[in-house]
């Protein structure tokens, strides 16, 4: 199944390298990039997507995130790839790596959020495969940008700044700072791995036995928190924790995707680049209808009362966050 996703993310950017000849020389930033990394239609679509996928985590479910992995994660992927490649070519300037690099963050992030619930993770394997290969290759991406490629790639016109609480140059301390947390993000991953391996035998041994659940002896191993770490609360007290679990997830996670929003915004005013605004072009227009669809649909499942009167991320359904004493 992975093989076929990656095919047809890396003929995106060889079809769309052909086009480069309409490139307007006056213009800051790669034409191809304006129009199909961060065009308006594509990034404002790419920011529902995240943002609607994020509303359906935080309505407290035992299944709550079940699919986000698939579909955040994919997207993710294929810009990430199509990303690469234009980095690859030196058809980016460093700003607009930046920006690639934000987008991919505000879609994935959904698809990480989901590994706080282990019973998502049943019938999610090919979902936790493209998650775990996503992880390693932002990061990678992350850290070849801020060691190689703010120093080689074009300037195509642009003032070489980016967002980070205020206008910061690329190069200087921001650079060092973002080699510094790369790499010992990227030392972390080693544990990450450890644990998608958890993960991962837990979801072939459902999925060669055809079980849909997990066995209690497997969710208490596969825990985010292990349970030696939480403290021992009865049925009820861990009913009203996981409401206000839910509740700061929910601001944690819009936080985040504020910044990542923010963050590409801001860097495209401040270096004069003229994304792609038509949104009558199917490019454009696709992925934008996509992402309204998405976000409509989360904000309607958030909004849903449950059956004791309640809406919101503190609206109980069979909540994940509640674990029986």
């Amino acid at each position: 199944m992975i093989a076929p996703l990656l095919l047809l993310t890396l003929a995106v950017p060889t079809s769309l390298a052909a086009n480069s000849t309409t490139a307007n020389p006056t213009t800051p930033g790669d034409p191809v990039a304006a129009t199909d990394l961060y065009g308006l239609g594509v990034r404002v679509g790419f920011y529902l997507q995240g943002f609607g996928a994020s509303m359906l985590l935080f309505r407290p479910q035992k299944d709550s995130g079940r699919g986000i992995k698939l579909a955040c994660g994919g997207v993710a992927l294929s810009v990430i790839v199509a990303w690469t490649i234009l980095a690859a070519r030196g058809q980016l300037s460093p700003c607009e790596a930046f920006i690639g690099l934000w987008i991919v963050a505000s879609v994935a992030l959904p698809a990480q959020l989901t590994f706080f619930n282990p019973d998502s993770i049943v019938g999610e394997g090919v979902g936790l495969l493209i998650s775990t290969v996503l992880q390693l290759w932002s990061l990678v991406a992350g850290l070849w940008m801020a060691c190689d490629l703010v120093k080689t790639l074009p300037l195509l016109g642009t003032a070489n700044v980016v967002f980070f609480f205020a206008k910061v140059s690329l190069l200087g301390w921001y650079r060092t700072l973002s080699i510094v947390l790369f790499s010992i993000t990227l030392s972390y991953m080693i544990f990450w791995a450890w644990y998608m391996a958890k993960l991962g035998k837990v979801v072939m041994r459902c999925y060669l036995d055809g079980e849909t659940e997990m066995t209690e002896k497997e969710r208490k191993g596969v825990q985010f928190i292990p349970e030696r770490l939480l403290p021992q609360v009865t049925s009820e007290q861990s009913t009203a924790a996981g409401a206000y679990v839910g509740t700061i997830g929910l601001i944690s996670g819009l936080t985040s995707w504020v910044f990542c929003v923010v963050s590409v915004e801001k860097t495209i005013v401040w270096n004069n680049l003229q994304p792609s605004t038509d949104l009558s072009s199917p490019g454009q227009l696709i992925p934008f209808i996509v992402g309204a669809t998405i976000a409509l649909d989360g904000i309607l499942f958030l909004c849903r009362p449950s059956k004791d009167g309640r809406s919101g991320p503190r609206a109980r359904d069979g909540g994940w966050a509640a674990v029986p004493n």
